[in-house]
């Protein structure tokens, strides 16, 4: 990618049904290089749905995801995951017999670097995400939240043009998720990458991201900016109660 140009990862007409049942219907939106775009919904909406139908493990009943304007609807995961989509995981996949570097270091070589730009990659992702004095620890080791982030390293090791993040900030207390926030916010430039979040924890979603989709029932419901969404009747009515608002970007 050269000059300003973005790239573009995006859903058309995305419905998925499973044995009669229909987890998403007729969802449609993109996510470019250089923003973080925030997904959520309450329980069963379809953003998991969704986020495996983006990165190639779940194929579409119905629409196709295009990427930079090439259809990989049809694409397995390992094909999505080397055109340059990577994904975090709501559980933790780590191997555990290895250490944090290796870990990073064995996702590097998945896609193809040579060990030592793998190594050297492992090595510049860690010291960002602060887990430079860890390099070395066992994996096992780690706490649940370093766990989390650990995915993120792992799937940042290939140097991907999209990053989607399930529900990284599970289980972490705020303290964590403010310094999660600060990390996510700095991969779109840093990385030269786009981000789809998916989160349950509001505040994240809505101190790290610039542009929001609302799922509700596997059909889209609202989007916008935070403050948009925020104060959207459908969106506090679905999502989080009539009576409430989300919480404010603070």
């Amino acid at each position: 990618m050269t000059g300003d140009r973005k790239a573009e990862l995006s859903a058309e007409n995305i419905s998925v049904s499973f044995a009669g049942l229909r987890a998403l219907s007729n969802v449609t939106f993109a996510v470019h290089t250089g923003e973080i775009v925030g997904l959520i919904g309450p329980n069963g909406a379809g953003k998991t749905t969704m986020v495996n139908v983006l990165t190639g493990f779940q194929r579409p009943t119905d629409g196709r995801v295009l990427l930079n304007g090439t259809d990989i609807t049809r694409y397995k995961a390992d094909a999505v995951a080397k055109s340059g989509v990577a994904r975090s995981f709501q559980a933790a996949r780590m191997f555990n017999a290895l250490s944090v570097a290796e870990n990073v270091e064995v996702a590097a070589l998945g896609h193809g670097a040579p060990r030592r730009q793998a190594r050297a990659r492992a090595s510049e992702i860690l010291e960002w995400i602060d887990f430079g004095g860890k390099a070395e620890s066992p994996a096992s080791e780690l706490s649940y939240g370093d766990q989390r982030r650990l995915g993120i390293a792992r799937a940042l090791a290939g140097a991907p043009k999209f990053l989607l993040l399930d529900e990284p900030a599970s289980g972490m207390n705020d303290a964590e998720c403010d310094d999660l926030n600060a990390h996510i916010a700095e991969i779109p430039s840093r990385f030269n990458c786009g981000v789809l979040l998916i989160e349950h924890n509001m505040r994240v979603i809505m101190q790290a991201c610039g542009r929001i989709h609302v799922l509700e029932g596997g059909r889209s419901l609202a989007e916008g900016t935070p403050d948009d969404v925020r104060t959207n009747p459908a969106v506090r009515a679905a999502y989080l109660g009539a009576d409430q608002h989300p919480p404010k970007a603070t």
